[in-house]
Parts: structure tokens; sequence; C-alpha cells
């Protein structure tokens, strides 16, 4: 068995023990650093795309503006991001168009556990479910105008 599906069954494990005697339980510190594949993307309105997060362990996701996308997940390892805006459509709102759309994975330990510290100590961050991490994704808007030049910049017609 590799390391990381025994990881993995530990933490099944674990859960399950600490839901059954409501007692806490150790599991394995995560690396920290909250990564969200892809860190970037351009969609016109009406486009999805799937984002996975990693180095953590169970995730709640989330936006910057609700108005400017919806989320088929808001808790799980990934979501897809649909864009529900065109910034041609917003009159009056010329600096949020300069703006992006954020997508935050925030990285937690179910109520029950706590996470080893570095030298074997414990750290029980889950009192309330704390939030060990977040990471960041960032979600560009286009116009179907803006989208229109940048396919013709590509065929090279003008």
């Amino acid at each position: 068995m590799n390391g990381r599906r025994s990881r993995r069954l530990i933490l099944i494990a674990c859960a399950a023990a600490a839901a059954a005697a409501h007692t806490a339980c150790e599991v394995d510190s995560a690396s920290g650093e909250i990564i969200i594949s892809p860190s970037s993307a351009a969609l016109k309105k009406g486009e999805s795309i799937q984002f996975t997060a990693s180095g953590g362990f169970q995730y709640r996701w989330r936006l910057k503006n609700e108005k400017w996308g919806t989320l088929s997940a808001r808790r799980g390892p990934s979501t897809v991001y649909t864009s529900l805006f065109d910034p041609r459509d917003c009159l009056g709102c010329d600096a949020e168009l300069e703006e992006p759309q954020i997508l935050y994975a925030d990285s937690y330990i179910p109520d029950g556990m706590t996470q080893s510290g570095a030298a074997g100590g414990t750290n029980s961050v889950s009192a309330a479910g704390g939030v060990l991490g977040t990471g960041e994704a960032y979600i560009t808007h286009l116009s179907e105008r803006d989208a229109e030049e940048e396919d013709e910049g590509a065929d090279g017609a003008p």
C-alpha cells in the first residue's frame, strides 16, 4: 500500500473512530499551503471550469463576488465555477471591470480532530472547525467582444 493511500485510510479510520467515540483524534499535519488548480482562468458569461484544491484536509469554497458566478459545490476537493458576468453588461461599474473574481478554498479539520505539530505535539485547531489555510484562484471575466477580438488576433485576421 502506498503512503498516500495508507494516510487516507488512517484519516478515514480516525474520523470514524472520533465520531463513534466523540473523542479527539490526531491526524498528520498538512503541508500548510493550499493550492488551487488551475490558479487562474478567463471565462465568458455562461462558461464553466473545474477547480481542485490540494495541500489541506477538507475544503469549503467561497467567492469574492457571489453575483458574478456560481459554484457547483461548497464543500469537497473540487468545484465547478460558472460565470454569470459579462463586463460589457455592467453599466457604471468601471472599477469592478479591472478586478478579477477570486475563488477561495478554505482548508479545515472536522470538529473532534486535532492536527499533529512539527515536533510531534498536538495543536487543537478544530474546537469550532478552525480554518488551517486558504488558497486563491483568479478568474477574469471576458465580454463577448473581448473574446472575439482575442480570437481574431490569434487567427491573424484584422
